[in-house]
């Protein structure tokens, strides 16, 4: 949404001529000048790092965890404005969507969660787990879906106070995974992540990455 403002000056001249004649002159100069609220949102997927493999330590570092920016780099993205913004980003679990069959599979589980991590500044970041309450509707999303979900399940980027002279600038920025997951209790480690990963079935998995932004104009 954008408001045009114009405006017109008139400006009276008046000056004596070397000859002494009274000479008035009369000059109209438009000014136009405008507000304007400006978002640039984009996402871009890494695709020469798509599919990865699931038993890879790219996205199961040894040296991972969630107070650290680590696991595999899958893109990036961009954010700028000049007005009051809120990014919300949640994801589901990586889900077993195609099988394959005759390799010596003894598998049993089909899903597998991980950490979405969200670079905002140097050596600054937020990240998410999945979260099982994730219900969405492209027709029907907004900030309400996120609302309900635990702290540790949504990522929100956000700057307020925001005018044109004042703008948040998130400039290819990376986004990272890493699997992190456990088959029982709360803790996860990478120990308990490469049990799970030890009893995936054999196949390729998904994950749906949500994000929504909401502005204040």
């Amino acid at each position: 949404m954008k408001k045009i403002l114009s405006c017109i000056l008139v400006f009276l001249l008046s000056s004596v001529s070397l000859f002494a004649l009274d000479m008035l002159q009369s000059y109209t100069q438009p000014l136009i000048g405008y507000i304007l609220k400006s978002i640039n949102f984009s996402v871009d997927i890494m695709e020469e790092v798509l599919p990865f493999d699931l038993q890879s330590s790219n996205v199961n570092p040894a040296n991972g965890s969630a107070s650290s920016l680590s696991g595999l780099r899958i893109g990036n993205y961009s954010l700028e404005s000049n007005c009051d913004v809120k990014l919300y980003v949640a994801h589901t679990k990586l889900y077993l969507s195609g099988r394959i069959f005759g390799i010596g599979d003894a598998g049993t589980l089909s899903a597998i969660d991980y950490r979405l991590y969200m670079e905002t500044d140097d050596g600054l970041f937020d990240s998410c787990i999945s979260s099982s309450s994730l219900e969405y509707s492209l027709d029907a999303i907004s900030a309400a879906t996120f609302s309900g979900l635990a702290q540790d399940e949504v990522i929100e980027i956000s700057g307020t106070g925001l005018s044109q002279n004042n703008v948040l600038s998130y400039n290819n920025k990376g986004i990272f995974i890493r699997l992190e997951d456990a088959l029982t209790g709360t803790s996860r480690t990478q120990s308990t992540t490469n049990a799970v990963i030890d009893q995936l079935k054999a196949g390729t998995y998904s994950s749906d990455v949500v994000f929504y932004l909401e502005a204040e104009y």
